[in-house]
């Protein structure tokens, strides 16, 4: 699962950097991240920005035989995305719902702030300010009015939720007909456990 949402924010990263070439903001083909503050004080990006590569022979040595090792490399080279001492990704690891709310304001380049928006996320947390962003600009909500749940474990279904957002937020419409999702969720047995309310996003990633 890690893995496959980390191709998909590749691929969103390159769809704002080609909206960026074309000059796809209105301007003479630069972009630059606008930023205002919603209901609750949270600095939300109104137009994200991939960044840049910034560490181009950045890579690990547990995956040099990992068939997403180009993935991984582009996600790390842009600092979207960090290893463990030692120079290791440990590509079999388990995400949590803060380090992937990390990792998604950081490939979109998106602003939160430290204020507290839910019980269970502290100001001090390091994950504070990217959960406000991904909240703040709609790519996810909690748990709960009042719970995140930072430090539990990421589903598929709630990485493909917020994966689409995020792809939505860049400009893309991630909308697929009824038919062709019964079409696409159709090839996996498990198909009857998506909610309904994930289904689009889902057959879309």
């Amino acid at each position: 699962m890690t893995i496959l949402i980390f191709q998909l924010s590749v691929k969103s990263a390159d769809t704002i950097n080609n909206t960026i070439q074309q000059g796809g903001s209105g301007g003479g083909g630069g972009s630059s991240s606008t930023r205002s503050k919603d209901s609750k004080g949270i600095t939300i990006n109104t137009s994200p920005v991939a960044p840049e590569v910034v560490y181009p022979e950045k890579t690990f040595v547990d995956i040099e035989d990992d068939k997403n090792k180009i993935a991984i490399e582009s996600l790390a080279q842009r600092g979207i995305i960090n290893g463990v001492p030692g120079d290791l990704f440990l590509p079999e690891n388990k995400v949590t719902r803060g380090e992937f709310a990390a990792i998604l304001s950081k490939a979109l380049s998106l602003s939160g702030g430290n204020q507290s928006t839910f019980d269970d996320v502290e100001y001090s947390d390091w994950f504070c300010p990217y959960v406000n962003a991904v909240y703040g600009n709609g790519i996810v909500s909690g748990v709960s009015a009042t719970s995140f749940n930072p430090h539990g474990t990421i589903t598929r279904q709630e990485a493909a939720n917020m994966v689409a957002n995020a792809i939505k937020l860049c400009g893309t419409d991630t909308y697929i007909s009824e038919g062709r999702v019964e079409s696409v969720l159709s090839a996996y047995t498990d198909k009857d456990t998506v909610s309904n309310c994930a289904k689009n996003n889902v057959a879309y990633c």
